[in-house]
C-alpha cells in the first residue's frame, strides 16, 4: 500500500489526489497541526511530498508541531530542518 515509500508522503499523495488539501489558486493560508510528532520522520516525510506533488499548497502551508517532550522536538528541529521555514514549534500540552 505505501510502494516502499515513508507514510507521511503517501499520506500527502492521497490527499493531494482527493482534493482534501485544495491546491487553492488564491493563495489562502493553510496551517496543519501535528499533537506528539515523535522525532519529526513524519512531518518531514509529509512535506517532502506536498512539496513534490502540491508546490503551490505547499509554499502557502506551514506545519505545528505540539509536543510535551523537548528532546523530541529537538529531534523534529533536525528532522524538519530542509522545511525550516515552514515549522513552528510549540512545546507543551496540546489540551
Amino acid at each position: 500500500a505505501l510502494e516502499n515509500r515513508p507514510y507521511g508522503g503517501q499520506l500527502a499523495r492521497v490527499l493531494v489526489e482527493r482534493d482534501a488539501i485544495p491546491d487553492d489558486q488564491q493563495r489562502t493560508p493553510l496551517t496543519l497541526v501535528e499533537v506528539g510528532g515523535g522525532t519529526g520522520h513524519f512531518a518531514r516525510s509529509f512535506l517532502d511530498g506536498l512539496a513534490l506533488r502540491a508546490p503551490r499548497t505547499y509554499n502557502r502551508g506551514r506545519w505545528v508541531i505540539v509536543d510535551l517532550a523537548p528532546a523530541l522536538s529537538r529531534s523534529q528541529k533536525e528532522k524538519t530542518a530542509p522545511h525550516r521555514d515552514k515549522v513552528r514549534f510549540v512545546t507543551g500540552d496540546a489540551c
